[in-house]
């Protein structure tokens, strides 16, 4: 399994989510910022934990205190 392809899918279906939710919600600057942020932490670990438990070989993920 490609799980860069994997990880890419969820971070587009997260995109399309926050889009969706600036569109119908009026936000502020910064909160539009700081949820960006956020959405590119969640993007750039979406794949992980699914995989850690899925795949035998993977080493492990670990993210801050977040270890597997």
């Amino acid at each position: 399994m490609n799980w860069a392809l994997f990880a890419l899918s969820i971070a587009v279906v997260m995109t399309a989510i926050w889009i969706l939710v600036l569109v119908k919600n009026r936000r502020s600057l910064m909160s539009i910022y700081v949820s960006f942020a956020f959405l590119l932490l969640a993007a750039m670990n979406s794949a992980a934990p699914i995989r850690g438990y899925v795949d035998p070989n993977y080493v492990g993920y670990g993210f801050g205190l977040l270890h597997h």
